[in-house]
């Protein structure tokens, strides 16, 4: 920060940013050296003796001083990035200089590896086997690096980069040419993102839903990550999460170790050891948000009103789970979660054996036009019919299975790999898996309908994110009322909502499951997915439950910015949600995201260290979580504050736009947040599981805990590398059958004022 103004453009790379990409090319060329230097050596007269000898000796010679001089000048730049801090560039102020003289330096270098190109593949006659493969290798290094540099220019090519350069060499501009300058940059900007989606979504059909959705998101990402005031690159982001999750650890230390062990008097004996760990780490998201909040208040007062004004009513915050909500029927509905993510999922949970166990269960297929239905494989009734569409949604060709009939399959590959993951997940027989379909579109995912004899039940499963069309649906964050008279004046995320609506639609017009409850009398419907899934799977329990008032649904890691708070509490008494550790996604929304960037800014406004040693302590600190120990602390990793300072940014001075005006805006930003997007939350009642040992070593399985949450107490995202793994289907599956193998009964949560009485 700020980010690198060179040619009359700002990059989206930081002067800062340059200490350990090249230091890996003075690694690189240190070895190129080293190895020209001994065969030069060994060699130095036989150049005269084979064709083109004296251009050999003149590639070797120019290449031996353009590494040696390219070496010093990098040692140079390593050393000038090193300088400062993240808030404070102005000891590195003569980097655009050295990139500069690096430029004018990689032109003759370029040109020497032409010339060793040409000589080691066209002329290299009679030479020594040796000195030919080391100019090879020369010139192929010089090649990558060079392929490896275009990609890095890729990257950090900003769109805004000539508006932003402008916005900083001017500084203080009328407030007109401001306001031109500023919607000038949220126009490109946003086709820009429009673009960006529209490339990595290049096999999406180009429909008027999909222009729609592009539209959306596109303003969506704009509005979240263009801001012309706040000079931030990709790094600095980063550093500023491993500093909030320094923050957040040094809160939650802080915190336990003020804990009484008294606290916990009311305990048995044999149970306090285990629930007293758990406890500490259970408690995370509510040490951490009332920690971060306080000093949020303390920083900045304006957001602490907001955050008043827009708390949900505290009428009854205690969890009520009913009666079937139990680990043991959570375990068996998350296999079928799992089986709607077909045979990728299945392999990667099976990967020594998953190919294998699939075999016995796929279908003998080809894929082949047929006159008639009735002509493939001699009979239509022993026959699967598969549909495949093309980019313009029209079916081309049917797949004629030589197997019994399992039922209607839809867009499925022609040898069913994903309905026999579903059938190896969930033990059904063929005549009860009643659909599949994995069709997949902007707010239509797969999903599938079976019966549950065991269970006695009819399960609709749906499909979380596997593909950039998930992807987009996930990102249609607009908030929409339900359309339902009984829940009129409910909101929840457009995307899921359309997504569930589809499902809705698919089941009443194929008249699904009164086919699925002919089949199977007395039934009750269950309906599960997981992320993605789960959002569809609460919304679509929310559409159904009017026409089978004993519906059910369990939804796993369902996302965060789902329901407005009427919605999740009017629906919780048949929707229950499973949520492991830190799991990103369900405390994941609009105003989250807005409530992290603003501490990303106040860590990044405090620190004084410079950028490179904060990103090495958190890839120190990423690799202190797999050894064995009890704490960060037995691995070098300390959780004090090292990296943080109290200091203001008023030391800070520097010729780009005050942070503090920027650190105003983007707090302003995410006031009008709180204003524009109400606050959503996961659906129903909320089953937190945590993980209670950490002195396992680096192999041993974690041991789980779980207690009953409100969905209000994930209402702010936790930075930890385990943000991500938590959310995964399988490592979720497994927490619960721990739990169901020692028969496990989740508590609800003990509040203060309980453990203070």
């Amino acid at each position: 920060m700020p980010g690198l103004i060179m040619f009359g453009r700002r990059w989206g790379i930081g002067s800062d940013d340059f200490v350990f990409p090249v230091l890996a090319e003075i690694f690189l060329r240190l070895a190129w050296l080293i190895a020209m230097s001994i065969v030069f050596h060994i060699h130095q007269n036989e150049p005269q003796n084979c064709s083109g000898g004296t251009l050999l000796q003149a590639y070797f010679i120019g290449a031996l001083f353009l590494l040696c001089l390219t070496i010093v000048l990098d040692i140079i730049i390593v050393y000038t990035s090193m300088q400062g801090s993240i808030m404070y560039p102005y000891p590195r102020k003569r980097m655009p200089r050295l990139l500069y003289v690096k430029i004018g330096v990689s032109v003759p270098e370029l040109a020497w590896i032409i010339l060793g190109t040409y000589w080691s593949f066209g002329l290299a006659s009679g030479c020594v086997a040796s000195v030919v493969m080391t100019v090879k290798g020369a010139v192929l290094c010089g090649w990558a690096i060079a392929f490896l540099l275009l990609i890095g220019l890729f990257v950090v090519f900003d769109p805004l980069g000539g508006l932003r350069a402008k916005r900083s060499q001017l500084g203080v501009l009328e407030s007109s040419t401001q306001e031109q300058m500023m919607t000038t940059a949220q126009h490109t900007a946003m086709k820009t993102w429009e673009r960006r989606c529209k490339f990595l979504c290049c096999c999406v059909s180009c429909d008027d839903r999909s222009h729609d959705a592009f539209t959306e998101i596109a303003k969506l990402l704009t509005d979240f990550f263009q801001n012309v005031e706040l000079d931030l690159v990709a790094t600095d982001i980063a550093a500023g999460l491993i500093l909030v999750n320094r923050e957040q650890d040094v809160s939650l230390l802080t915190a336990t170790s003020e804990r009484s062990n008294d606290n916990y008097g009311s305990l048995s004996l044999d149970r306090k050891p285990q629930y007293c760990s758990l406890t500490t780490e259970g408690q995370v998201s509510d040490t951490l948000t009332a920690g971060t909040r306080i000093a949020d208040t303390h920083d900045h007062p304006s957001s602490a009103s907001s955050r008043v004004s827009n708390s949900v009513p505290n009428s009854d915050r205690r969890p009520h789970p009913q009666d079937w909500m139990t680990i043991k029927n959570m375990s068996h509905y998350m296999k079928y979660a799992m089986a709607s993510y077909g045979w990728p999922l299945f392999v990667f949970a099976n990967l020594s054996l998953g190919l294998c166990k699939l075999c016995g269960q796929c279908r003998c297929s080809f894929l082949q036009h047929c006159p008639s239905w009735d002509d493939c494989c001699g009979s239509g009734s022993a026959s699967v019919r598969c549909e495949y569409d093309d980019i313009n949604g029209g079916n081309q060709s049917q797949c004629c299975a030589c197997a019994r009939d399992s039922g209607e399959v839809h867009y499925d590959n022609c040898c069913q790999c994903h309905t026999a993951a579903i059938r190896k997940w969930t033990d059904v027989d063929d005549a009860d898996l009643l659909y599949v379909s994995f069709y997949n579109k902007i707010y239509a995912i797969p999903f599938f309908v079976a019966i549950d004899r065991k269970e006695k039940a009819v399960v609709v499963s749906i499909r979380g994110t596997l593909s950039l069309k998930d992807a987009l649906t996930d990102l249609s964050a607009d908030c929409v009322c339900i359309d339902q008279d009984e829940c009129a004046d409910w909101k929840c995320h457009k995307g899921i909502y359309q997504a569930a609506c589809y499902i809705r639609d698919e089941l009443q017009n194929r008249q699904i499951l009164e086919k699925a409850f002919q089949q199977n009398q007395g039934a009750r419907l269950v309906v599960t997915g997981h992320s993605l899934g789960a959002g569809a799977a609460a919304l679509l329990a929310i559409l159904l439950k009017p026409h089978f008032p004993d519906l059910i649904c369990f939804t796993f890691s369902p996302p965060g910015g789902l329901l407005s708070h009427k919605a999740s509490s009017c629906c919780s008494d048949y929707v229950c949600s499973v949520v492991l550790g830190r799991d990103l996604v369900p405390r994941l929304g609009i105003c989250s995201m807005e409530h992290l960037k603003t501490s990303i800014l106040t860590a990044i406004r405090r620190c004084d260290r410079p950028k490179y040693q904060v990103i090495a302590s958190g890839m120190w600190q990423a690799v202190c979580t797999l050894c064995p120990g009890d704490s960060a602390n037995s691995c070098g990793c300390r959780i004090d504050p090292p990296l943080l300072s109290d200091q203001g940014s008023s030391v800070y001075v520097t010729g780009q736009r005050n942070v503090e005006e920027a650190m105003e805006s983007a707090i302003m930003q995410s006031e009008q947040c709180r204003i524009t997007y109400p606050t959503m939350y996961p659906p129903g009642q909320v089953l937190h599981i945590v993980e209670v040992d950490s002195d396992k070593s680096c192999c041993a399985s974690p041991t789980y805990f779980a207690e009953w949450k409100t969905p209000e107490d994930f209402q702010e995202i936790l930075v930890s590398p385990d943000m991500l793994t938590d959310h995964l289907p399988d490592n979720v599956w497994k927490a619960l059958v721990q739990l169901e193998d020692k028969h496990f009964n989740p508590k609800h949560r003990r509040s203060t004022s309980s453990i203070a009485t």
